[in-house]
């Protein structure tokens, strides 16, 4: 009987997300696992609780999770674990006592950088600018955001954050915030997304003919238009194919007994060997896409 991994997103109907759905099913086919991927349509808490309780209740091997909400799903990988299935969470943690290891794409610290060199440089050191964030619960986006201020603060005392709104992962719902947040701040000059679909969302409502700008981290694809009009700077992102495959892959291998505490790095397949550092897995540096190295992205 093969090891079944269950694979857990913050949502269903994000193209970030299914594009790391690819990544996994490649990881299981190469592998030879039996994948699992579920999770709510759009990002709640108490829909990923329901699909953790379903999975103990069938017994999977091992589970991998993007959690939305620390408190609601820690207790429940806890009693998963305590069930003996192995547990991993990926591009979002969750309470770090709740899994074995977690995968990390980018360190909250590399994404303040990027995100906080482009702010300074659009904005000319001085000014105002929003945040778009999925919600302010996800420990991911509460952690970027927490790093982006401190570091817009140390490198650009001129510049202030007027505004934060959530979109909840949707890309209409970031459209709107964003033309509140203009209409409402008339000196925010600059918007930045902290999830993929708030940078198309906040083009949108930033249209031509301003010079209202869009930044964040997000993919390529999705801010192609926006990228080459101009109106999005630039975005910051990681191969999520990779992050999809490099997180089944590794909860395969705590599964069988390849991944282990003290391991200092984890070979996943095809896909190469990233460094582990105690309990959390590197996935690698951020890539800046802008117009001049859209192309290479969109390959």
């Amino acid at each position: 009987m093969p090891i079944t991994v269950g694979v857990l997103p913050k949502s269903t109907r994000s193209e970030y997300f299914e594009q790391c759905r690819a990544g996994a099913e490649e990881a299981a086919r190469e592998l030879g696992f039996a994948l699992r991927w579920e999770g709510p349509e759009h990002p709640s808490a108490a829909g990923q609780a329901e699909v953790v309780k379903a999975w103990m209740r069938d017994g999977v091997s091992a589970i991998a999770a993007s959690i939305e909400h620390a408190p609601t799903l820690s207790p429940l990988l806890r009693e998963a674990r305590g069930r003996g299935i192995r547990v991993l969470t990926w591009d979002a943690d969750g309470e770090a006592d709740s899994r074995d290891f977690t995968m990390v794409a980018a360190t909250p610290e590399a994404i303040a950088q990027a995100l906080s060199f482009t702010v300074g440089r659009v904005l000319g050191g001085a000014g105002a600018f929003a945040v778009i964030t999925s919600s302010l619960t996800a420990p991911n986006q509460a952690a970027w955001l927490a790093h982006l201020r401190a570091r817009v603060s140390a490198d650009y005392p001129g510049v202030r954050l007027g505004d934060v709104r959530e979109c909840h992962d949707v890309e209409e719902q970031a459209r709107q915030q964003a033309a509140e947040i203009l209409k409402a701040n008339p000196g925010v000059r600059l918007l930045v997304g902290l999830c993929a679909p708030a940078v198309p969302g906040a083009a949108a409502a930033v249209g031509a003919g301003t010079t209202v700008r869009v930044t964040g981290v997000s993919l390529p694809s999705s801010c192609r238009a926006g990228i080459e009009s101009g109106v999005v700077d630039c975005v910051v992102i990681w191969s999520t194919r990779k992050l999809g495959f490099m997180a089944a892959a590794a909860a395969h291998a705590l599964a069988i007994g390849a991944l282990a505490p003290g391991a200092s790095s984890f070979k996943g397949g095809s896909q190469g060997t990233l460094v582990v550092r105690q309990d959390e897995i590197r996935l690698g540096r951020v890539h800046v896409v802008s117009a001049g190295n859209l192309a290479q992205f969109l390959a």
